[in-house]
């Protein structure tokens, strides 16, 4: 197989960790996506069944039904669930879930690691919540449900989603009610967490494990820009007599490369810029001027001046009045390397008669 094969078979592979965009919910829209304490608030909210939410207590026996022998356990809570409760030396449980009999402690990890002060929370529970020999249960929530600590069970997020889904098919008038709604948009938002944070962990494994197939294309990619600087140069180069002038291959704007065509004194500059949409490149030609002979015309006739003499040949402008920059582009929704150069090489030719007539 050779090195190009090789690299289009390693590129199509990469196309499976490409991101791919998922509905937005309103956790994404405020910006609480990722965020324990909203998320962990909502959850306490919908465990107590005497909350105003109307679903009874649903989410509470759907917990129950992620953690081993839970079904032996009282179905109710006797009171609010305590959020954010301090330990003796300063740390913070997140939810503390009290029934007749019981106490579940639990830590909701949103990201995977899991480094909190778990001896603390256990000494807190063995000393305030262990009266009449009430049974103590420790639970880590997260996004994989991943537990390596000794006692802690650890449930998923996809697996309480489930749980919680049964359960919730019990529910009736769910049209009538608002906080069934709201609680569909809490369950799929904890599911999209858990499809977020694996591909982070797939992608992350995917890159380095690749890092020398990456390091090659990157070469090749190097490579091939290089090329095409020359090929740019031997082609117009032969348009820019009389003039000082460079082509490089300047940093890639957020969706391709570019190409950077200096000359004209420095009084105007070429962006040859390939847009990447999908499998399709959307060339772009932009010619910047940025001075014109203040002698004979006034600054802000500039680019009036511009857009006139390149009346047939651009299709968009973008005035930088700040930076007294001037500017007309030419884009095509078509790659077809021959017009390109046609549309640059004639581009070329109107700026050569523009600096004679109002820049020299």
């Amino acid at each position: 197989m050779s090195e190009i094969e090789a690299s289009k078979n390693f590129l199509e592979d990469a196309k499976t960790h490409f991101p791919v965009k998922k509905p937005l919910n309103i956790f994404s829209l405020m910006k609480l996506d990722h965020y324990e304490n909203p998320i962990t608030d909502l959850l306490a909210f919908f465990l107590y069944d005497k909350n105003d939410h109307g679903l009874g207590n649903v989410f509470f026996q759907g917990f129950l039904d992620c953690i081993p022998n839970g079904d032996i356990l009282g179905r109710e809570l006797i009171c609010k669930p305590q959020r954010e409760v301090s330990t003796e030396d300063g740390k913070r449980i997140d939810l503390i879930l009290s029934g007749a009999d019981f106490s579940i402690i639990v830590e909701n990890k949103i990201r995977h690691s899991a480094v909190n002060p778990f001896k603390s929370y256990v000494e807190y529970a063995e000393k305030y919540l262990m009266e009449d020999e009430e049974k103590i249960i420790y639970v880590l929530l997260s996004p994989g449900g991943q537990s390596e600590k000794k006692n802690w069970i650890g449930v998923s997020y996809p697996n309480l989603v489930s749980a919680i889904r049964k359960r919730l098919l019990t529910i009736s008038l769910k049209k009538e009610n608002k906080w069934y709604m709201f609680s569909e948009e809490f369950l799929n938002h904890l599911a999209s967490l858990t499809e977020k944070y694996e591909m982070q962990d797939r992608n992350k494994d995917f890159i380095f494990s690749n890092l020398t197939n990456i390091k090659e294309l990157e070469k090749i990619k190097k490579n091939v820009y290089n090329i095409y600087e020359s090929e740019i140069s031997e082609k117009i180069f032969p348009f820019l007599h009389g003039f000082k002038k460079k082509v490089s291959c300047k940093a890639p704007w957020p969706n391709g490369p570019r190409w950077e065509i200096e000359s004209w004194n420095g009084a105007a500059k070429i962006i040859l810029y390939y847009k990447s949409i999908g499998n399709n490149i959307t060339p772009q030609i932009r010619f910047y001027v940025y001075k014109i002979n203040t002698d004979k015309y006034k600054k802000e006739d500039g680019q009036e001046l511009l857009e006139k003499h390149f009346f047939d040949w651009f299709n968009e402008t973008n005035l930088d009045s700040k930076k007294n920059k001037f500017e007309v582009d030419w884009t095509s929704d078509v790659f077809d390397e021959d017009i390109v150069f046609s549309k640059l090489i004639s581009g070329i030719e109107k700026m050569n008669t523009f600096y004679k007539d109002f820049i020299e």
